[in-house]
């Protein structure tokens, strides 16, 4: 994985939300479900910056969490996969930051970080189709405390991306499209989303660990 990026060159939370709303915009055209999942991990240094990324998806016939997309990742990490379902209870409480991999992480998962190099994870549960079945995740490859400010940012991409994912052509991608870009008033948006980080800023997060 490529280092993290200098504190100068992180986007303001005004281009981020820019990004957020391009990217709506794009996925709404009706992307074939590869290019999409493409588009989406190519565009997330805009919106949370790390070092690496991978769209995980649960398949319901092999019982397997698979990485669908990936940037930054090595082909042995992108390609191996996770066996049985995640606590949906825990993915349903919103993205969850582990600033230690290491120590949240244990036997296999360990070694794969350790050999990945990853410190620390981002991780922001997708709900397809209705149910807590994909991952966007974050990785970074020295210990980094993720701000309360990214939490708001990737619950809204969170469920930009649910619905994109959960539309089989992305026909109710739409809507969602339509909410980014009336809340864009950019003024207005980053006002929000500051009132809501201020909010979670005392918030607390299980120690439950994902992909």
């Amino acid at each position: 994985m490529t280092a993290y990026r200098e504190a100068a060159s992180i986007p303001t939370l005004g281009s981020r939300l820019s990004a957020l709303a391009r990217l709506s915009t794009q996925l709404r055209g009706g992307l074939p479900t590869r290019q999409a999942l493409t588009l989406i991990v190519e565009t997330m240094p805009e919106i949370i910056p790390a070092d690496a990324y991978a769209v995980w998806l649960f398949d319901e016939r092999t019982r397997l969490w698979e990485v669908a997309a990936s940037s930054g990742l090595s082909e042995q990490y992108a390609e191996h996969t996770i066996p049985g379902r995640r606590d949906e209870a825990a993915l349903a409480h919103g993205p969850i930051r582990i600033d230690d991999a290491a120590s949240a992480a244990g036997g296999e998962r360990r070694a794969f970080y350790e050999q990945e190099g990853i410190a620390s994870l981002f991780v922001i549960p997708l709900q397809v189709r209705g149910a807590a079945t994909g991952t966007l995740t974050c990785y970074y490859r020295t210990r980094h405390a993720v701000p309360d400010e990214a939490l708001p940012v990737a619950s809204l991409l969170a469920d930009a991306v649910g619905v994109a994912l959960s539309a089989r052509r992305f026909d109710r991608f739409a809507e969602a499209a339509r909410s980014v870009a009336a809340e864009l008033d950019v003024h207005k948006l980053v006002q929000t989303v500051t009132d809501a980080a201020t909010e979670l800023t005392n918030a607390q997060f299980g120690a439950f660990f994902y992909n």
